[in-house]
């Protein structure tokens, strides 16, 4: 419920966490009513959004229950309720073509086979449905080349079902198999293989990684030829690391059908973990006209939003904004791929304009702290600082409530920009926050207590301070700035320490230099160069936002914790 409580501003006993909780404990009727409530209410909010994703999970698990309790006519009820709401998703077309077909409405379960197969001409079980309709309308000879295609099909990929219909001949109008109807609701309801497949997948999902990665690699020893195994045994390998693994995985899948198209994004994403930002863009890019009229438009602007992600790291900013030019509404539909608008607007310098697509952005995530954060790091940057107290005050879930460093961050960095000694936290020599986003790194607070110990005019422990950050960090140009102010208020003491110790000043990369310097190196495929450089700044730095544009990072983990 950690995400819902950030989403919704903690409200534990609101409809929206009752919902969700019944849904996550499988009482899915009782969540149904609350769901289509909230959902109707205002489904173009963030809130709607998150609200869909379990109404739609919620319509599914319900129509499933149904379905194999006999109860096709309610199936059918839910189950076309489902696919109202999103008729791009092939799977939900098939599920209600099942339920309608139980109730030998075979024209509506024609209709929906149709579409699923509209979105993925592949789609055996479809297919299947396709072919079961058209028998129970009289058109056998149509229904014996709906299982040809099924064939057709299915043995590119070894499909099970293929096992089932294979023959020599192509199928003909006097020998089609009489149970159809019996064969679509057992695929509907589910075989041995794909619940096995589910349960590998929810293993994983609830952290026991060994016995979820061990249930893979059974099933993938059993059906090598299924890409859609392969393909989550891949995502499974990729949220643990093993990237070689991963990699392997996702591209047997692909050899499998290289239309596969979560296949082919998340090869993008490892190819980009593994720093191989130029392949992944290329593989990308060969992939998507594969899917012409076949893809869905969350699937479309996923995909979207990879290539822009890409883009942007390579310093390819035009190619960004080309690749999310077509959507309508990005902020509501998809506020990460707006961001990438924002980030392309600010390395471009134009500052303005990328604070007033920021402000746009929370305007609908209102309790979004990420971007709360990065909207007032920019106004500390133009110096508005009655609007960064007034962020440090509203911010979401409350300034503080000890998990979110950042809004003390912010007040230390205020008072320095007033020429204060910043408030520090007890011990600012370590991290504070809880881990993750609302973490600010131990270097950071070092650097601010270095401004705090020279506006107090303590100038040996400014020194020592100082020298510390520069042997841990490689720093960038305010820490250089910093060791001149603390090395002059020194000497000016104390003159002969100019001849002993020896005094060197700190190197590092100008600043200005860093945008540039990162893209040219990801070109040259030296992405982890990149990669540290742009985390050595960041280490001291976190409240400037051009090293959150140029982490891969800082746009990649976000897509790890989605396909979680």
């Amino acid at each position: 419920m950690t995400f819902l409580r950030r989403m919704f501003g903690g409200r534990s006993q609101d409809g929206y966490a009752r919902a969700i909780a019944l849904v996550e404990d499988g009482r899915l009727a009782e969540a149904l009513p609350i769901l289509r409530e909230v959902y109707a209410a205002d489904r173009a909010s963030p809130q709607g959004s998150v609200t869909g994703y379990y109404l739609r999970q919620a319509l599914v698990g319900e129509g499933r229950r149904l379905l194999e309790n006999g109860d096709h006519a309610e199936a059918a009820r839910t189950l076309t309720e489902a696919t109202g709401h999103w008729p791009d998703y092939p799977d939900l077309q098939f599920l209600a073509g099942a339920a309608a077909c139980g109730t030998g409405d075979w024209d509506t379960a024609l209709g929906h086979a149709r579409a699923a197969l509209q979105r993925n001409p592949d789609y055996c079980e479809a297919r299947l449905l396709e072919a079961a309709a058209l028998q129970g309308l009289g058109r056998d000879a149509e229904a014996a080349g709906s299982l040809d295609k099924l064939l057709e099909s299915g043995r590119r990929v070894d499909h099970e079902l293929v096992r089932e219909f294979a023959r020599d001949d192509p199928h003909a109008v006097g020998d089609l198999p009489d149970d159809l109807t019996a064969r679509v609701r057992r695929v509907a309801v589910g075989d041995d293989a794909k619940r096995r497949l589910n349960e590998a997948v929810a293993q994983c999902r609830a952290g026991r990684w060994d016995e979820g990665l061990a249930a893979f690699t059974e099933l993938v020893d059993r059906y090598p030829r299924y890409p859609d195994i392969r393909a989550k045994h891949a995502a499974a390998l990729y949220q643990v690391g093993r990237l070689d693994l991963a990699q392997r995985e996702v591209e047997a899948a692909l050899a499998i059908n290289d239309r596969y198209r979560s296949a082919v994004s998340l090869h993008g994403l490892i190819l980009a973990e593994r720093g191989r930002l130029r392949e992944a863009a290329h593989a990308l890019e060969v992939a998507v006209p594969r899917f012409e009229g076949t893809i869905g438009r969350h699937e479309e602007l996923f995909l979207a939003y990879l290539r822009a992600t890409l883009a942007l790291l390579l310093g390819e900013r035009g190619v960004c904004r080309e690749l999310l030019s077509g959507w309508n509404d990005l902020g509501r539909q998809f506020a990460r791929a707006e961001l990438l608008l924002v980030a392309c607007d600010d390395l471009d310098g134009w500052h303005d304009a990328a604070q007033r697509r920021l402000d746009t952005l929370l305007e609908i995530w209102t309790a979004d702290a990420e971007m709360t954060f990065l909207r007032a790091v920019m106004l500390l940057a133009a110096g508005q600082w009655a609007a960064v107290e007034a962020a440090i005050t509203h911010w979401p879930g409350g300034a503080g409530n000890g998990d979110d460093a950042r809004p003390l961050l912010l007040q230390a960095r205020l008072d320095v920009s007033r020429g204060r000694e910043p408030t520090l936290p007890a011990d600012w020599s370590e991290a504070v926050g809880v881990s993750g986003p609302g973490e600010v790194p131990a270097g950071t607070w070092r650097q601010i207590a270095v401004h705090g110990l020279l506006l107090g005019g303590h100038y040996q422990a400014a020194w020592d301070e100082i020298q510390a950050l520069v042997a841990d960090e490689e720093g960038d140009e305010e820490t250089g700035r910093l060791w001149l102010r603390a090395a002059a208020a020194r000497i000016a003491g104390e003159p002969e320490l100019l001849a002993h110790p020896r005094l060197e000043a700190p190197r590092a990369v100008p600043d200005a230099w860093v945008p540039e310097l990162c893209c040219t190196l990801r070109r040259g495929g030296a992405a982890d160069r990149a990669e540290a450089l742009v985390r050595s700044r960041a280490r001291v730095r976190p409240d400037v936002v051009t090293w959150s544009w140029l982490s891969a990072g800082f746009w990649l983990a976000p897509v790890r914790r989605w396909i979680a």
